[in-house]
């Protein structure tokens, strides 16, 4: 029996490591081979061949010139692999070629070292899932008996623990494309259907303004515009989503009143309970802290969610939030309602993606809220569950961590909200999508603001360096002419302060990071309100 002075344990290690990598089949495979060779000093050579269709194709290898050898291909019918294919490690004579091999491949390889008679190779034959994958020879020029006994056994279990490793490289490849395709879908639809949705939601807007003295009108306006925000807020529960599973949501922490926090989100919802004629109440206990350190906007989304639920499955009775601070270190809110109430057996997949109760089917829905909500409470260390008795009603009750500071006095540290007139104010405006411009266009002089309008950020420019008195700049960080970005870092070099509102439909994160980086003030998420734009345009 020949034994290998290389430790066996160590070497699976190794390998299984190499395997973990995020590197390329051919970096990945050719570690594999050096680090064999490591165990074996006798190989003379190593190469892996991926099998595809038409044969296999060589990828890598140790003692060869990778860039002579990546186009070679051997046909499978002429494989010596493919001789044996139900062995997954087999010694095979390498300087033996089958009538009908390729010829060129034949001088090719003898042109490496291997003879006839002489050279032998030890194949491992892959087989993740137990589909053929690949193959990695190793070469002996001189063969003697340098593969016999306990070698054999060594390489069938390192086999073995490749293949295991392999099924779960390609598993999370797999799911890493799904992901990335996922992510480039949800990011193409939230700009497709955004961009049209701003059109829509400024018309709705500017006519709301002109229609004050028609009731009747402007209730059909009040219609259409919770139903374009309702297309909305589906558009960005399936981008939260995206973003967490796909590991790309960012927890933010900040000073936060949650007091005001919470009478913010109230506004909206509030306005949903009475036109259902329910009663909608809330009490925050004098024991929450003043200013906390949480992420606003995961917080706001979930107690949004949860609280609209709740309207939406009640249709008489009450709706209420409760919130006080619980063991000093965790805050808690709980919203109860005295709707139908979810059977017991249900209670334990209301969390789950599109999982709708049976008796709240004839609501609208996605059955994406719950588990948005669960979601984003992992995400910020908390915890949700829900009680409910069938008939009587439901209690969600989250549990959140929180870092109070008490010693931060609210009056000093919020900024009075002042209201921003726009009234005589120039703006620039920068947009290629004709009927976004006209919107803009309107809404912004209705508001009293002069708008120069550009669909060329090259013309805007030459505009902007004539005219020094523009107050701010409003510009579409995708453009089919010219570059947003080159324009707003042009813009930044010139006017270290001045006031860029930059804009989107798109959901990608590192287009609105590149849009900060560039020198963009703000970016808002295309379809914005007026009253969001002053907003950023006050800060």
């Amino acid at each position: 029996m020949k034994k290998t002075k290389y430790s066996y344990a160590k070497r699976i290690v190794n390998i299984l490591n190499i395997l973990k990598s995020n590197e390329d089949d051919a970096s990945t495979f050719r570690k594999i081979c050096v680090e064999i060779m490591k165990a074996y000093p006798f190989i003379d050579k190593a190469s892996f061949w991926l099998v595809k269709d038409d044969g296999e194709h060589f990828i890598t290898g140790v003692g060869y010139e990778d860039s002579h050898y990546s186009d070679m291909v051997i046909p499978l019918e002429n494989s010596l692999s493919a001789i044996a294919p139900e062995e997954d490690v087999k010694i095979v004579d390498s300087g033996y070629f089958p009538e009908g091999f390729p010829e060129k491949v034949k001088q090719t390889i003898i042109n490496t070292g291997i003879t006839e008679d002489r050279s032998k190779t030890l194949q491992i034959r892959l087989k993740p899932f137990g589909d053929y994958f690949g193959v990695l020879c190793f070469d002996v020029f001189d063969y003697t008996d340098q593969f016999e006994g306990e070698i054999i056994d060594e390489m069938e279990y390192t086999t073995e623990a490749i293949n295991a490793f392999l099924e779960i490289r390609i598993t999370l490849n797999n799911k890493m494309s799904e992901n990335l395709y996922r992510d480039h879908l949800v990011a193409s639809i939230s700009h497709d259907v955004r961009t049209p949705l701003t059109v829509i939601m400024g018309y709705i807007e500017l006519m709301q303004s002109l229609m004050e003295d028609n009731p009747e009108i402007l209730e059909f306006l009040n219609i259409m515009e919770d139903q374009s925000n309702y297309l909305l807020n589906i558009i960005s529960d399936l981008i939260t989503l995206s973003k967490i599973n796909s590991g790309n949501y960012t927890i933010n922490p900040q000073k936060t009143n949650i007091r005001e926090l919470i009478s913010n989100t109230m506004k909206g919802l509030k306005i949903l309970a009475k036109k259902k004629q329910l009663k909608f109440t809330t009490h925050i206990s004098s024991s929450v802290p003043a200013i906390s350190y949480i992420d606003r906007t995961a917080l706001k989304k979930i107690l949004n969610n949860l609280i609209a639920n709740a309207i939406k499955y009640t249709d008489r009775g009450q709706v209420s939030l409760e919130c006080h601070l619980e063991n000093k270190d965790y805050i808690k809110f709980v919203i109860s309602d005295t709707g139908p109430g979810i059977a017991k057996e249900k209670l334990s997949s209301i969390f789950e993606k599109y999982s709708r109760e049976q008796m709240t089917m004839s609501k609208p829905g996605t059955g994406l809220g719950l588990s948005i909500c669960k979601e984003l409470t992992e995400e910020l260390n908390g915890s949700i569950w829900a009680q409910s008795i069938l008939g009587k009603g439901s209690e969600f009750h989250l549990l959140l961590p929180v870092n109070p500071e008490n010693t931060v006095d609210i009056e000093h540290s919020e900024k009075k909200t002042k209201s921003l007139s726009l009234k005589g104010k120039k703006i620039l405006v920068i947009e290629d999508d004709i009927e976004n411009l006209h919107v803009y266009e309107l809404v912004l002089k209705n508001a009293g603001a002069i708008c120069h309008s550009f669909t060329d950020p090259a013309e805007a420019l030459k505009k902007y360096l004539i005219s020094t008195n523009i107050d701010y700049i409003l510009i579409d960080l995708i453009l089919s002419k010219g570059s947003s970005l080159d324009f707003i870092t042009e813009i930044r070099g010139k006017s270290p302060t001045k006031k860029i509102i930059a804009f989107t439909g798109s959901s990608d994160p590192e287009l609105q990071q590149k849009a900060i980086d560039a020198g963009a003030s703000i970016v808002l998420l295309k379809p914005f309100s007026l009253k969001e734009l002053c907003e950023s345009l006050e800060e």
